[in-house]
């Protein structure tokens, strides 16, 4: 189509309709949250390209994801570095557990392709504190977008998905994490929209919710459906000063939707599936947490590795099982002081999500203050395998979302830490 326009008899500007070129260029300029949107869902890629482990491809994106985000971001984060304390702390603790991993990796374990994994996860880890709030924003929405795919594909094509699953060593956890997080975005801005009396989006966001429940259906998830629904009361709770005869229906409407989806899973879950989720109030050594993290505690009070650690994924190697828990992970791998530390960039995390109910904030930049913990709070939760690509990253990504919002929060006068967030999932 072309545009002419006329002064008088002359032709002054003639050109192509530019809606294409205006799509293209903002593209280019949301590369970088589409490829962190993609590392995000890593474990989708591996599906779609019907591959169980990482190949060059994968490697490729990880590489390409550094390259962008060192060139864009690497020059502001040691400024922000300079000035907020929170975030220079982080950036200690990652080059910190960096090095020991190293000299672990050295000395004890030799185990050089874990420790590249992990280099490559942390490195992109800290780029993201490069992120202003309107490209957390973007991340997130890229990252909403390609689950909803997904989901669609799996329901259409359950077969595929069995394929998948019976071919190597692909658990139903790798297939799900994502779902989950949506799943809780979901239950949160239904939380939020109520809140605000926003009632199109909290039917949307309902219709969601049910859209991933369904699709996790077809895997015997238990965290990920379980962990949901408490992040989401949770957020309900303690954004309630405001509403509170808004958080009685809360309360209310969870029930309900707790025994609807009681009833949907018990008459439509596979038997494998009613299985596992029985089994979580089991008592059995392959089930139980509580008998997996006291094997651990036991096992690094009788390894000596309280002090220093075994060493980078040393614990897994040893002991052949993982600690299913991030603090007990860090305890057995690197020993109580790099523990200490993220107990304490944890601290700093939860710190910052209550500090944003004491500043007057508009809704969307508390709106997105709220995802970026809801997120941290999911990781947390559900993080039980080793310091690889595929766990820590975007678990370390989440954290680097909350810590550059809330730092946002204090140096209000410093533009590289501010930004305008106006998209909502």
């Amino acid at each position: 189509m072309l545009k002419t326009i006329f002064i008088g008899k002359e032709v002054l500007i003639r050109t192509m309709d530019n809606r294409p070129i205006k799509l293209f260029k903002q593209i280019f300029k949301d590369t970088d949250c589409i490829i962190v949107s993609l590392i995000l869902n890593i474990n989708i890629l591996r599906f779609f390209m019907n591959t169980q482990d990482t190949n060059l491809l994968l490697y490729l994106l990880f590489i390409i994801t550094i390259f962008v985000l060192s060139k864009r971001y690497f020059n502001n984060i040691i400024l922000i570095s300079r000035y907020n304390v929170n975030i220079r702390i982080y950036s200690q603790f990652l080059i910190f557990i960096l090095i020991y991993g190293l000299i672990s990796c050295v000395f004890i374990t030799h185990d050089f392709v874990t420790y590249f994994k992990f280099l490559v996860a942390i490195t992109i880890g800290w780029l993201c504190l490069g992120f202003t709030p309107t490209k957390i924003s973007k991340v997130y929405v890229y990252f909403f977008i390609l689950n909803i795919v997904y989901s669609i594909i799996i329901m259409a094509n359950p077969t595929k998905v069995n394929a998948y699953m019976s071919g190597g060593e692909v658990n139903y956890l790798n297939m799900t994490l994502t779902l989950g997080l949506c799943l809780t975005f979901s239950l949160v801005n239904m939380v939020l929209y109520y809140y605000y009396s926003n009632y199109r989006r909290f039917f949307i966001a309902a219709g969601l919710s049910s859209l991933f429940f369904i699709t996790l259906m077809a895997f015997a998830a238990r965290g990920v459906l379980l962990f949901p629904p408490l992040i989401a009361l949770f957020i309900a709770f303690s954004n309630s000063k405001r509403h509170k005869k808004k958080l009685v229906g809360i309360i209310i409407l969870f029930c309900l939707l707790l025994i609807v989806a009681f009833f949907y899973f018990m008459n439509n879950a596979s038997e494998y599936a009613l299985a596992h989720m029985t089994g979580l109030v089991e008592d059995t050594e392959d089930e139980s947490r509580l008998r997996v993290w006291a094997r651990s505690i036991q096992a690094i009070i009788d390894n000596l590795w309280l002090f220093w650690g075994a060493g980078l994924n040393g614990f897994k190697e040893v002991m052949t099982f993982y600690p299913h828990n991030i603090f007990l992970h860090l305890l057995a791998d690197f020993g109580i002081i790099p523990m200490l530390l993220f107990l304490y960039i944890s601290f700093l995390v939860c710190r910052g999500y209550a500090k944003i109910h004491s500043i007057p904030l508009d809704f969307q930049k508390k709106y997105l203050n709220i995802i970026t913990f809801a997120a941290f709070a999911y990781y947390l939760m559900t993080f039980s395998k080793s310091f690889s690509l595929y766990d820590c990253c975007p678990f370390l990504i989440s954290i680097s979302f909350c810590l550059k919002l809330t730092s946002g929060l204090r140096y209000k006068n410093y533009k590289f830490l501010l930004g305008n967030s106006k998209v909502c999932l």
